[in-house]
């Protein structure tokens, strides 16, 4: 549990800061508060939604023949 706030609070360090910068910038698009809540939801998500591909990704394969043989095909072997 402490780990996963941690990890909300590093996320929206980085994102608010470089969101603000970018808001002071002369010719740029303004990000609004949603914006920035946006970017820094999509950011969490994204990892974890890669990871749960890659696990359903393998299992199929290890389900059709075996992770080792569908590991060397999608790697262009």
């Amino acid at each position: 549990m402490v780990l996963s706030v941690l990890l909300l609070v590093a996320r929206a360090a980085i994102v608010v800061p470089f969101s603000l910068v970018h808001n002071m910038m002369p010719h740029s698009e303004k990000l609004t508060r949603r914006d920035i809540i946006i970017v820094w939801w999509s950011g969490l998500m994204r990892g974890a939604v890669s990871v749960a591909l890659v696990y359903l990704h393998f299992d199929r394969m290890d389900q059709a023949g075996g992770a080792e043989e569908g590991f060397g095909t999608s790697m262009g072997r």
